[in-house]
């Protein structure tokens, strides 16, 4: 007979066992499963996200486009309404859910979703004697608005973070003097960014075939950063008949402190280049191969502070020369502001404020700026491009504009002033860049009717970063010293001749003078919005007064600060003082 043994058995798996197996495999089946459900639901929020992120965005650009300032203007109603007309929006309208083309409400982006658009905003005031803005109402209208736009939409599940905001500060600056040759003051402190329907109006100079101006900022945004200086600026090619932007330049010099850091050989530089096929200048980036040692931003110490500005980083890792201070020229190219060739300066005027603001006068600075830039494109066509860009080969600058129109000054009595009153004077400068290869297309243009729109120029109103003579405590510039100062202290820049803000709770300038004087404020840290230039004050005594405004010929000028050896330039002009009419 035939004996079991164990390995005669069956073998196999128990119940119990396939049952685990079964529930083990279950919850891993569920958890797949979960996890698929919140993959899906996470794209489906991020989707969600970015929509509500581009509505956010689309509104902030839309309050931005204000035309106005105030509601005084013909054709600009004293409420908002929707579908207001583009030209109709003002700065004022802006309030909670109010402003712009886009209003508050629900959009259906697709059949999938819907989302609510909404917005508060809280207007911000200065008072004169702080650096720092309140709520507290200290004039008519506020200096900026404070927006916060919000945007919600249903989440799948759980909504209550299906929601995205954004907060931005909007500034009260005039669209209207946005144009070259309009009526500029000294500036503003508002954004840098000018929108399609804010770049025309004024009169401009043609730069092509009679329907192309250009455009953009009068005067520069200045921002002092402790021991740095970024001054912003903004130019605009744009269409005469529809306001279409067809060429957009931004701009920011900075004066910055470096050290020591990494030394780096290669550094990528802009320049501009012309594009035969589709008749226009582009600007690109090169990679140019010198050494730089002074490649860190000076921190806490003597010379430089933490409140450096970011552009700092740019300007000591690629600036010329290596030096401890440097000033850049940047400009955005493909998005990123990058170092571009230095400044240079081809006019210098001194105009009263009150001689742009009628249609024939300004038109008469356009006709001298074009001559202007035809003259110096026939030097640089002549003698090359390097010989123009040389100050020690070619340093003219012209500064005969008032000198062109005295029948016209004298006729609107903008050269004179009355005893004891104020007028403001203004700097104006015009720039000019190395003209690409291939804008003349061989024999086709000459400078003499070559479209403008082919030549890098820019005019700006400068008053706030020029000396000026006779100020408080100066009657004529210092040839050695120069009309600004030449290093930091104590993480400010050096006054040079330029006159200390008064302590006490009257900021005004020209306070202590005896005979005429002209503003001529420091600028440090903290004081863009309160120190003046350029405002002529009278006394009470009867006679003519050589009014002189004094600026570097290159990035220096920009900056107010004697970095580079560069060169000076003065324009003048004289003001007469005369007896009230009684």
């Amino acid at each position: 007979m035939k004996t079991l043994t164990p390995s005669n058995k069956f073998q196999g798996f128990s119940l119990i066992e396939v049952m685990i197996a079964v529930l083990i495999l279950g919850v891993g089946i569920l958890a797949v499963s979960k996890l698929q459900t919140s993959l899906l639901r996470s794209g489906s929020d991020a989707n969600y996200r970015s929509v509500a992120s581009n509505i956010v965005h689309k509104k902030i650009d839309d309050l931005r486009r204000f035309i106005h300032l105030t509601t005084v203007d013909s054709g600009v109603p004293d409420a908002w309404v929707a579908a207001l007309s583009p030209t109709s929006l003002a700065f004022v309208h802006i309030t909670d859910n109010q402003g712009g083309l886009v209003p508050s409400g629900t959009y259906n982006v697709s059949d999938e979703n819907s989302y609510e658009l909404s917005w508060t905003v809280l207007d911000y005031y200065y008072d004169g004697t702080s650096s720092s803005a309140s709520t507290t109402p200290s004039s008519p209208h506020p200096d900026f608005k404070l927006v916060h736009v919000v945007v919600t939409w249903d989440g799948v599940g759980d909504d209550t973070n299906s929601v995205v905001s954004f907060d931005t500060a909007i500034y009260a600056y005039n669209p209207a003097l946005t144009a070259i040759t309009a009526s500029a003051g000294t500036g503003n402190d508002g954004p840098t960014d000018k929108l399609d329907d804010n770049s025309s109006g004024g009169t401009n100079v043609l730069v092509g075939n009679d329907a192309v101006l250009v455009g953009g900022q009068v005067a520069p945004n200045i921002s002092a950063k402790g021991a740095s200086n970024v001054v912003a600026f903004e130019s605009l090619i744009h269409d005469a008949t529809n306001g279409a932007i067809q060429r957009r330049d931004r701009f920011k010099t900075v004066a910055c402190v470096c050290k020591a850091g990494a030394d780096i050989d290669y550094h990528l530089t802009g320049y501009t280049t012309w594009d035969n096929t589709r008749k226009l200048l582009l600007d690109v980036v090169g990679l140019d191969n010198y050494r730089n040692e002074k490649t860190s931003v000076a921190l806490n110490g003597s010379s430089g502070d933490n409140d450096q500005a970011p552009e700092c980083k740019t300007c000591c890792e690629d600036g010329v020369p290596d030096t401890i201070n440097k000033v850049c020229r940047l400009k955005e190219v493909s998005g990123r502001f990058t170092l571009y060739p230095n400044w240079k300066l081809v006019g210098f005027n001194i105009i009263p404020e009150s001689f742009t603001n009628t249609s024939t006068n300004t038109a008469l600075y356009s006709t001298y700026v074009t001559s202007l830039i035809r003259y110096t494109a026939e030097v640089e066509k002549t003698q090359g491009a390097s010989f123009f860009l040389n100050p020690s080969s070619f340093n003219y600058v012209n500064n005969l504009f008032i000198s062109t129109v005295v029948s016209e000054l004298a006729a609107g009595n903008h050269n004179e002033i009355i005893q004891n009153s104020s007028i403001q004077l203004q700097s104006r400068a015009i720039y000019m860049d190395e003209i690409p290869n291939g804008v003349y297309e061989d024999t086709t243009y000459t400078t003499t009717n070559i479209p403008l729109d082919r030549i890098p120029f820019y005019e700006v109103d400068l008053t706030k970063l020029t000396g000026w003579v006779p100020d408080e405590n100066d009657t004529a510039f210092d040839v050695v010293n120069s009309y600004t100062g030449d290093e930091v202290v104590l993480n400010k820049w050096e006054a040079g001749q330029h006159d200390d803000i008064p302590g006490g709770a009257d900021k005004s300038p020209c306070q202590t003078f005896t005979n005429t004087c002209i503003s001529n404020q420091r600028l440090i840290d903290s004081t863009e919005g309160t120190y003046t230039r350029g405002v002529f004050y009278s006394s009470g005594t009867n006679g003519p007064t050589n009014a002189k405004s004094q600026i570097f010929i290159g990035n220096d000028g920009w900056v107010d600060r004697k970095i580079n050896d560069e060169l000076t330039n003065t324009a003048s002009m004289v003001i007469n003082v005369v007896t009230p009419i009684p």
